[in-house]
């Protein structure tokens, strides 16, 4: 999971359950200014402001929330079949 999905997962919650900025900074024991930015995508925290959040957040709501949005631009690999003898040159 990347980081971008995890910050939209943390905002997603907020927004869910309608939780104050400082309240839901309370809730994962970092101070507001930590969160000020949280509904921008000036918001940058720090890896550990990130852990504490999933902390407070049930992990079926990290693992489940904003999977419609979360897509990859990268192709996706797919195994090539050789044949038996994979010594040859194709």
């Amino acid at each position: 999971m990347s980081i971008d999905a995890n910050l939209n997962r943390i905002r997603a919650y907020r927004r869910q359950y309608n939780l104050a900025r400082y309240r839901f900074a309370c809730l994962a024991g970092v101070n507001e200014a930590a969160i000020r930015n949280i509904d921008t995508t000036d918001w940058n925290p720090t890896a550990n402001t990130i852990r504490k959040f999933e902390q407070v957040i049930p992990p079926e709501f990290m693992a489940n929330a904003n999977d419609d949005t979360e897509t990859s631009s990268e192709p996706q690999a797919t195994p090539v079949d050789r044949g038996e003898d994979q010594t040859e040159a194709a």
